[in-house]
């Protein structure tokens, strides 16, 4: 189904209550099917990518190869991160050297949802024009 697309909910119009619910927890076990295989596939995929492969290119002196319309190689790479104990200073750093444009201000989407339902919950008001805010219910699963 493509994603602009909504399924076919005539589907579901005779399925009594229960049916839906089956229906519902299949729907969960796939996604959590998913997940699961996602997560393998992308351990499976660093260990070939980051060392497997590398290892194998160097042996037989080789940078890149093409195979079949794949075209396969090695690319430099790095992960840097801010020291949580340091960001300040980091921050101080990057202004001493003019790439203040590096430093953004963040609000983390999930901390922002939380404090969201708390100030609702509260009764407090929210500066709608200047959020988004979409209400909707949602069924859940858990294990009883």
């Amino acid at each position: 189904m493509a994603e602009s697309q909504q399924p076919d909910t005539s589907f579901y119009d005779d399925m009594d209550f229960e049916e839906v619910l089956e229906h519902l927890h299949a729907a969960k076990r796939i996604l959590d099917d998913l997940k699961t295989q996602q997560k393998e596939a992308q351990k499976l995929w660093d260990f070939l990518s980051l060392n497997v492969a590398p290892d194998r290119f160097e042996k037989q002196n080789v940078t890149n190869i093409t195979i079949e319309g794949y075209r396969y190689g090695l690319r430099a790479d790095l992960q840097t991160s801010v020291l949580k104990d340091n960001r300040v200073a980091l921050y101080d750093w990057l202004r001493e050297h003019d790439m203040e444009d590096l430093i953004t201000e963040t609000v983390h989407a999930m901390t922002l949802k939380a404090w969201v339902k708390e100030q609702m919950m509260a009764g407090n008001e929210l500066p709608d024009d200047l959020l988004s805010i979409h209400a909707f219910t949602r069924a859940t699963i858990t294990r009883a």
